[in-house]
């Protein structure tokens, strides 16, 4: 990276061991992730953000910065949000619907926190990508589901585009991500 030599992404999140007893350093991991990634386009991530008289609890939240570029940008205009809700599930298996209904809550018109991203380990199940194009589509709310895999391919996006400035940006590869769930919708 750019200064100060860090650990690779991959490496650190190789050592994270999924389920509930490095479920804390998993959303540390995510917050790290979005910072070092994303920081020309969001603020840093605020965890364990509490709503609604403290009975909701988001991992994170990140502010869009101002005159956002990109992906970003589509964000703020088409989603019309300048918060970005931050799930980290760092679960076993792949997480299933009953985990997008929980997130879709979380999200909400009048607070411009319309989009969730969710980083989880093992994916998520069919029935929960069926609910995420559900609620889109019904609700206008937009969440995209993040593995391991797409972890990866973040960092190395980014390790290429840091280094020469030329080639896609970690939010290029968001802005891919919604253009083929959008492709994938049905009526």
């Amino acid at each position: 990276a750019v200064g100060k030599i860090r650990k690779s992404f991959r490496k650190e999140l190789a050592e994270i061991a999924p389920g509930g007893q490095d479920a804390k350093r998993y959303e540390e991991f995510c917050g790290k992730l979005i910072e070092t990634i994303f920081c020309d386009s969001l603020d840093p991530p605020v965890a364990q953000q509490k709503n609604n008289r403290d009975r909701f609890r988001f991992d994170l939240v990140a502010a869009l910065k101002n005159d956002p570029k990109s992906f970003w940008r589509f964000i703020y205009d088409k989603f019309d949000s300048c918060f970005i809700l931050i799930e980290c599930k760092n679960y076993k298996e792949a997480i299933g619907q009953e985990q997008i209904y929980l997130t879709e809550r979380y999200l909400y018109q009048n607070a411009l926190r319309n989009v969730a991203l969710i980083f989880t380990r093992e994916g998520a199940d069919k029935s929960a990508y069926e609910a995420t194009k559900d609620i889109l589509k019904e609700h206008g709310k937009l969440m995209l589901i993040f593995d391991d895999r797409d972890v990866g391919c973040l960092e190395r996006v980014y390790e290429a585009y840091i280094k020469d400035g030329s080639g896609p940006s970690p939010s290029d590869y968001l802005m891919d991500k919604v253009k083929q769930f959008l492709l994938d919708l049905d009526k």
